[in-house]
């Protein structure tokens, strides 16, 4: 599992902006649900994904532009073995742009703070989803290029993002508690790191409550709120990943089973026909 608190590696600090692009040619996408304080944008090239943004849970399909603000949960699934391609941008706002005391009531400015809730998706072929998909491009390709004044050129493109998600009012401003939000993340943390280091392991919903020091009642209605997914939901989805990843060596499938903390080699091919929506060995 990816860090859950990712500390975002910039190939340049003074010039905090990176691009990649990831797809399923190589792994199936599966970025669990984690945080970090650079602004994500991502473009869904080809294909679908089950797509997180705090308590918002859609179907990212190709074509849509999600912008993912600072601090704020999310995560990336996709389905089976459907073909998603994704380009990824991301930045430190806070590093980007003007931050003196005149810039700071400008509306503008305001739309990559933290209590910013953008309307995601966005259509890529809508009026103001070309004018953001042409800088995502522009930014991505003077990344790869670092022709001479590309920082001049990705800072111009990123003004423009900033600009049309003003204009086109792309965004909602929330009030966001950040002591439920750090309790939150401090839930997951704990949550994940059990569920990573005892997923061959029964876990039961009491010690993984105990883990956060919540009532069972409590957790069970955090864990949801932040996932989308009941805990149990969550762990069997975890697991039937890591089998998936399994499925390509020489291991018998009631090994994998049982190494990946499915009770019975039935319970196993159940759950990974309902999220992968085929059985194992037809996968294989």
């Amino acid at each position: 599992m990816e860090p859950y608190c990712e500390n975002v590696d910039m190939p340049y600090n003074l010039f905090p902006v990176k691009s990649f692009e990831t797809s399923t040619m190589e792994h199936v996408i599966e970025v669990h649900p984690h945080w970090h304080p650079e602004i994500e944008i991502l473009f869904f090239i080809s294909g679908f994904a089950k797509q997180q943004v705090n308590d918002s849970f859609f179907t990212a399909q190709c074509g849509d532009i999600v912008i993912i603000g600072k601090e704020q949960l999310h995560s990336t699934y996709s389905f089976g073995k459907n073909k998603c391609e994704i380009l990824v941008i991301q930045f430190y706002a806070d590093n980007m742009f003007e931050q003196g005391a005149n810039y700071k009531n400008i509306v503008s400015y305001k739309n990559f703070r933290n209590e910013v809730i953008y309307k995601n998706p966005i259509k890529s072929d809508s009026n103001e989803g070309q004018i953001l998909l042409q800088n995502i491009v522009s930014i991505h390709k003077e990344l790869k290029e670092k022709k001479t004044a590309y920082e001049n050129m990705i800072k111009a493109a990123l003004y423009c993002v900033k600009g049309i998600l003003t204009r086109s009012e792309l965004y909602t401003v929330s009030q966001i508690n950040s002591e439920s939000t750090l309790k939150a993340h401090s839930m997951l943390e704990k949550t994940f790191k059990l569920i990573d280091e005892c997923y061959s392991e029964e876990i039961t919903l009491g010690k993984a409550a105990l883990t956060s020091n919540f009532s069972v009642t409590h957790f069970c209605r955090l864990f949801k709120k932040v996932t989308g997914m009941t805990f149990y939901d969550y762990l069997t989805f975890y697991r039937v990943n890591r089998a998936e990843r399994m499925l390509n060596s020489s291991k018998k499938m009631t090994e994998i089973a049982f190494e990946c903390g499915f009770g019975s080699v039935s319970t196993f091919i159940r759950s990974f026909k309902k999220y992968k929506k085929c059985v194992p060995s037809k996968y294989k």
